[in-house]
């Protein structure tokens, strides 16, 4: 195989690559990250990996010598993993997501169930009389 045709192999699945992160980090933005600056962060983020990532296969395949011809095999691989499995990757992301969501809250639900209840045993008995207390000398000094 000639140096050109595996450069542009590699840049063909460095495409590929760039679209399969920015499918990852839009499962990571629709299942944890809902605000602005979280979103601007996973932008960010993906823009320092769409840097490194085609300076990376550029340094491997031929010392950083840019041809038109890898610029043309990004898109074409960016394209056939968009037209071929973007979709259910996608998908597939979300749901993984969410399912370790649920796992991560459920565990530290339970991880967290005896602090709960040692404050409703040892902490709110004493602090209902202590607030009782706080707001009628409040009151009876500010008013």
């Amino acid at each position: 195989m000639s140096p050109e045709s595996a450069a542009f192999l590699l840049s063909v699945g460095c495409g590929a690559a760039l679209f399969l992160l920015w499918d990852l980090f839009h499962g990571l933005r629709t299942v944890f990250f809902k605000g602005i600056a979280a979103n601007a962060v996973l932008d960010i983020a993906w823009w320092i990996c769409a840097a490194a990532v085609p300076a990376w296969c550029l340094w491997h395949t031929n010392s950083m010598t840019f041809r038109f011809f890898e610029l043309l095999g990004a898109a074409m691989g960016a394209l056939l993993y968009h037209i071929t499995v973007s979709r259910a990757l996608r998908h597939v992301f979300c749901v993984f997501f969410a399912a370790f969501l649920k796992i991560f809250k459920l565990f530290f639900k339970i991880l967290l169930t005896p602090a709960v209840i040692l404050y409703k045993i040892l902490i709110v008995p004493f602090l209902r009389p202590l607030r009782y207390l706080y707001r009628r000398v409040r009151g009876k000094n500010g008013g």
